[in-house]
């Protein structure tokens, strides 16, 4: 009984993050920009050096385009946190579950939205998108995806740890 209402304590601790908190927005916006450039890094990689002979460029161009304007919009978004909010340098902690699940929730939006327009682009934009680029494309954004929710996993774990630990000493005090 002890282990799940630790759990449900340190879910909620880690879910407990908010927009109004620049601390956490920080962690968000950090989040978006690493998987964003990630997802851009891997496909862009992909279509310029293993498919690159069988890829049009303008269906290399719709695919990095798309992700460029992904991009785009969590780099704006930081620029916009820094200077119309005058929260230019707000330093989060990764230690802190609340952050950390700031952190996670941007990474996992943003990969989403990845491979939302990363799917769309390469299934129903384009009927003659290459199957070889199809599948690497997707494989690469989906485990950026993946390795986002991922982090949501570890960002429960140091939540859970930090929770237990918050009760041992508790239990030494007493």
């Amino acid at each position: 009984m002890a282990t799940s209402t630790t759990t449900a304590n340190a879910k909620s601790e880690a879910d407990s993050w908010s927009f109004s908190t620049p601390q956490d927005t920080s962690a968000y916006l950090t989040g978006a920009q690493v998987t964003s450039s990630l997802a851009y890094a891997l496909v862009f990689g992909v279509t310029k050096f293993i498919v690159n002979d069988s890829i049009e460029p303008v269906h290399k161009q719709a695919v990095t385009l798309a992700l460029q304007v992904i991009i785009s919009v969590s780099y704006i978004a930081k620029v916009v946190q820094m200077y119309v909010f005058k929260q230019a340098s707000t330093p989060w902690n990764y230690r802190l579950p609340r952050e950390l699940g700031a952190f996670a929730a941007g990474c996992q939006q943003f990969a989403i939205g990845c491979l939302v327009a990363v799917f769309y682009i390469t299934n129903w934009w384009f009927e003659d998108f290459p199957e070889e680029a199809r599948q690497y494309i997707s494989w690469c954004v989906g485990g950026v995806a993946a390795v986002a929710y991922l982090l949501r996993v570890v960002a429960l774990y140091v939540a859970v740890k930090k929770q237990q630990a918050q009760e041992r000493q508790s239990k030494k005090k007493e």
